[in-house]
């Protein structure tokens, strides 16, 4: 008595194949990533007023120069009582780049570095940090992609 399994490799030879060109851009978890994240650093971080670390808040000269509407603080808010969303202009200036195989999401203000490492006598107030929920959300979305080229 004999048994006799043949094995047909080209399907397994496709699927690998379909896989690894999957893997060599995986556009899709990037990009999916990026739009989470362009949101929860322009929006969400700056309504709670900081990502994993709450921001210190702002200085008294800071608020009676806000109070008295002088120099920086001379035209209307676009949100009161938060800090760095008097003109939404730090907010706003996020920028994505998508390549191939990476993403880089940065921030164009002219006063952002000042505010990210905390620079000329201006507290740290981190924006761009790759925090618990920046990690979740790319692993999230690079596990669906995994899910979905390997089904």
């Amino acid at each position: 008595m004999k048994l006799d399994i043949k094995f047909d490799d080209k399907l397994v030879r496709d699927k690998l194949g379909l896989i690894h060109k999957a893997l060599l851009s995986p556009k899709e978890p990037l990009e999916n990533t990026s739009k989470e994240l362009m949101e929860y650093f322009g929006e969400t971080v700056f309504n709670r007023q900081g990502g994993a670390k709450k921001w210190k808040p702002l200085a008294p000269s800071t608020l009676i120069a806000r109070g008295k509407r002088t120099g920086y603080y001379k035209n209307n808010p676009q949100q009161r009582g938060k800090t760095l969303v008097w003109t939404g202009r730090l907010r706003n200036s996020f920028n994505k780049k998508l390549a191939r195989r990476s993403l880089v999401i940065s921030n164009n203000s002219p006063y952002f570095k000042n505010h990210q490492l905390g620079l000329n006598k201006i507290p740290k107030r981190q924006i761009l940090s790759a925090d618990k929920y920046v990690k979740l959300v790319t692993l999230k979305n690079f596990e669906k992609f995994f899910n979905k080229i390997t089904s």
